[in-house]
């Protein structure tokens, strides 16, 4: 739900000159109104993510993906300007948010035009979106180009419309809380939402309002004899949002995802109304024509009539020959939904929409090594246990080393024992060496690649634990490819899991760097300790090397009994932090690890998660964000959790009070 920045939602007085009747100077409104003239501030360089459009569809037309909290936009459009019907906050100009879907943008044309042909007056037009969509700082939501900010209307203490420069906050009775003499014009924001339910456009879910305007305005439309149902719909689609900012001081409007945004991945949280139900049926019923490209088919084609001449798939030219050529180059066709990349694009669709897995796990069977690889990766983002032993039974049986290497990243997402004891296996298998996966992730490539210019440690340090960053070791990688072991170890690192550590261990002794400083990284990550060795560095002597074996034997033979949150408490003490056990007591000191070095921030954002039930995917932020975020996140709940204030060694990062 919005909550908007001080900048806009208080902490400013009212200006005198706002209180006076404007006719009566109009030099100086003249002057005032050239000073707020926004400048529009809009990124220059942008290119569109990658989205599997399938055959048919329209490449250009927005889409949503995801909840409006968690979400992105493609193809976002930008709401047009200049308009007679409809202006911005100066605040807004500024920050560029003003990207939405193409339902979205159409409905606040749509309803400006009705509310300008109504009130003779431009709707205040606040925040909308970012291109591409994502986090705003006003704002928890506006991530996926459903949602938009209106001002109300008000009068001034004399009676006459007063043009806002900054939204308003209102108390109960619709009077200004600034002290300016502001009141709500409950005529003129009722003209907005009757725009804004009775258009056809696009079917609005929520606005967003405090409620005791909501009262006022349902009063104001009693008095005006306004049509019953449409009351009954306000009555319904006004909300005041719990857990959030009151909206005392403007609209926040939120749209229904389409039909066609429900079959791209978008997702509506809330109640539903009837007509939300009759999309998602027909969205449904896209989803599984979907799905049917993925599933077994029978032949459906009759067999050519005999003495035709005709081979199945062939194309008959104008004279009535047939023509293979064409045939095959018809087939082969980038589109086609009998084409590899087509499946491939309807595979990545149902995961985005979280929808008909079992046609994804049909496609393990697919004739075509990327079309399976495709349904691993899936299998593992979805994360769905009941396919586990479906994954274990193709990995075995695969031929394709980059498909078993997806194959087992998914089991690794799946977890578990058997899971854990077939990793284990593999690091301890030297003939998996000689299995080629595929090329070499694009995170090992960046870690021992040398960034451009010079890259400054703190720079380094500060990196996203979890996301492509140089680690500070150059290495040769352009004759290298992922191996079945390579692919073991890195699923290893993400295991949680203790099975595999001692044949990590092993690995360090390796000839190759690059195997050695993998395995150094899963071992970390999994204990919690470190050797201070540069494992992946080529000229690393054999004394150090048979110094730092022997520590991780020493360490093994002390902790090998230990359950792994021992061994991860025992690492952040080690390094200082105040963590006894791992449990909410320890949250700031799990806060303040998310600076340190990458396996303590990384095993102390999965703590946090864990220990708060919450998950906001902190590990690919650079450390210094996650650490802002966490430390505000716990601060609002440390009743909650039954924790101090702030602490000193989190200053930087402490909201003010």
């Amino acid at each position: 739900m919005a909550e908007l920045a001080d900048e806009e939602a208080g902490g400013e007085e009212a200006d005198e000159d706002d209180e006076e009747d404007e006719e009566d100077d109009a030099p100086r409104r003249r002057r005032r109104r050239g000073r707020e003239k926004p400048t529009l501030v809009l990124t220059e360089a942008w290119e569109e993510p990658d989205f599997p459009f399938l055959k048919g569809e329209d490449r250009e037309a927005s889409v949503s993906v995801g909840t409006i909290t968690d979400g992105r936009l493609v193809n976002g459009r930008l709401l047009p300007l200049p308009s007679l019907t409809y202006r911005l906050l100066p605040s807004t100009a500024k920050r560029g948010y003003l990207y939405g879907t193409d339902e979205l943008i159409a409905l606040i044309e749509d309803a400006a035009a009705t509310f300008h042909a109504d009130q003779k007056e431009q709707l205040v037009v606040g925040n909308v979106g970012r291109r591409g969509g994502g986090d705003i700082r006003q704002s928890v939501s506006h991530n996926n180009g459903r949602d938009f900010d209106l001002g109300f209307c008000y009068r001034t203490a004399r009676g006459k419309r007063y043009r806002a420069r900054k939204l308003v906050p209102l108390d109960r009775k619709g009077k200004s809380s600034w002290g300016g003499g502001q009141t709500l014009d409950a005529a003129c924001t009722w003209s907005i939402i009757k725009a804004l339910l009775t258009s056809d456009v696009a079917e609005v879910q929520y606005v967003f309002i405090s409620e005791p305007l909501k009262r006022l305005l349902i009063e104001h439309a009693r008095e005006a004899r306004e049509p019953g149902d449409l009351i009954l719909e306000a009555r319904a689609r006004l909300l005041e949002p719990p857990r959030s900012a009151p909206h005392d001081d403007h609209l926040h409007v939120r749209i229904f995802c389409s039909v066609t945004d429900l079959t791209q991945g978008c997702v509506d949280d809330g109640p539903r109304h009837p007509d939300a139900e009759r999309r998602q049926e027909q969205a449904n019923a896209r989803f599984d024509a979907i799905a049917a490209t993925l599933l077994p088919q029978e032949p459906t084609s009759p067999e050519p009539a005999e003495g035709d001449g005709a081979s199945d798939g062939a194309v008959i030219d104008e004279a009535g020959d047939v023509d293979e050529a064409a045939a095959t180059e018809e087939a082969d066709e980038p589109g086609d939904v009998s084409a590899p990349e087509e499946r491939v694009k309807a595979i990545e669709r149902l995961v985005l929409a979280k929808r008909r897995t079992d046609a994804i796990a049909a496609a393990l069977e697919d004739e075509a090594p990327e079309v399976r690889r495709a349904a691993a990766v899936a299998l593992g983002k979805l994360r769905d246990r009941d396919y586990a032993d479906r994954l274990e039974e193709r990995f075995k049986a695969d031929p394709d080393g980059a498909v078993r290497a997806a194959l087992l990243r998914a089991m690794g997402e799946l977890g578990g024992f058997e899971v854990a004891h077939l990793v284990r296996d593999l690091l301890k298998d030297p003939s998996t060496e000689s299995i080629q996966a595929g090329p070499l992730p694009q995170m090992i490539i960046t870690c021992y690649t040398s960034p451009p210019g010079v890259e400054k440690p703190r720079r380094r340090a500060m990196a996203p634990p979890d996301a492509p960053h140089f680690c500070g070791q150059v290495l040769d990688l352009s004759k290298r490819s992922l191996t079945l072991r390579l692919a073991a170890v890195e699923v290893a690192a993400d295991m949680e899991r203790p099975e595999p550590v001692e044949a990590l261990m092993a690995l360090l002794d390796h000839k190759d760097p690059l195997m050695r400083g993998r395995a150094a990284r899963a071992l970390r990550r999994l204990t919690n300790h470190t050797e201070h060795v540069p494992w992946a560095r080529p000229e690393l002597s054999a004394g150090r090397r048979k110094r730092g074996l022997q520590g991780w034997a020493d360490w093994w033979e002390r902790r090998k009994d230990d359950h792994r949150k021992t061994w991860l408490s025992a690492g952040f003490r080690a390094r200082g932090l105040n963590v006894p056990q791992l449990e909410r007591r320890a949250l700031w000191a799990l806060v303040e690890a998310i600076n340190y070095e990458d396996y303590l921030s990384y095993n102390a954002q999965r703590s946090i998660a864990r220990l708060t039930e919450h998950d906001p995917g902190s590990l690919t932020w650079p450390k210094h964000v996650a650490t802002r975020y966490w430390t505000r996140y716990v601060d609002e709940r440390r009743g909650t959790y039954r924790l101090r204030r702030c602490p000193m060694a989190l200053d930087d990062y402490c909201p003010l009070d």
